[in-house]
């Protein structure tokens, strides 16, 4: 029969078995922790750069080049309007045609680059960035991306910065957003004509 010294030692050895097992079990779920939420903060982080990016192409694919001849004049041909060349403090320009229908007035967007491009760095930096950041930066991109907005018709919704008569008889309405201001732009944009 075992004597009490060696119950007690093999009850001791059995309590340091336990507390051993308990710390590797411990210690196993802390890393499993650790590493899951790491792996989750970074498939997080792509998907914010999944998400910017399908932005970013959208907002790069949503306009178009001027066309230009040999002086620097441009040119919108489905609208059959020209702009000057464009002014250095002003940089590359874009634009976006609507032609009119069921209702739609016609439509010309007359956007900078280099103001696209600087109201796109939010979502360049998504990775680090909380989806709900990349969100809150959407809405001056699209601001930006639209740049100077040109009707032919007035429209209740929009108060107007100018308006100018145009070679073919049409009047073109200008406006620009509080969401990305440009002056030089419209100033640019104002002196579009007819052909």
């Amino acid at each position: 029969m075992a004597t009490k010294k060696q119950k007690a030692h093999t009850h001791s050895k059995s309590l340091i078995i336990l507390v051993a097992v308990l710390s590797v079990l411990t210690l196993g779920l802390i890393i499993n922790t650790i590493v899951t939420t790491y792996l989750f903060k970074k498939d997080q982080q792509q998907d914010n750069q999944r998400i910017a990016n399908l932005i970013l192409d959208a907002v790069d694919n949503l306009s178009q080049p001027l066309l230009k001849d040999p002086s620097g004049k441009q040119f919108i041909p489905e609208a059959k309007l020209s702009l000057p060349a464009t002014d250095p403090s002003v940089g590359e320009v874009v634009y976006n045609y609507s032609a009119a229908g069921d209702g739609i007035t016609e439509r010309l967007n007359v956007a900078s680059k280099r103001s696209i491009k600087l109201a796109e760095v939010p979502l360049r930096n998504s990775e680090r960035n909380k989806l709900e950041d990349v969100f809150d930066s959407v809405p001056k991109l699209q601001a930006c991306a639209r740049g100077i907005q040109v009707t032919f018709a007035p429209e209740e919704d929009y108060k107007y910065q100018a308006t100018k008569q145009l070679a073919n008889g049409k009047t073109a309405y200008f406006f620009m957003e509080d969401g990305c201001k440009n002056e030089e732009l419209l100033t640019f944009v104002q002196q579009l004509d007819s052909y």
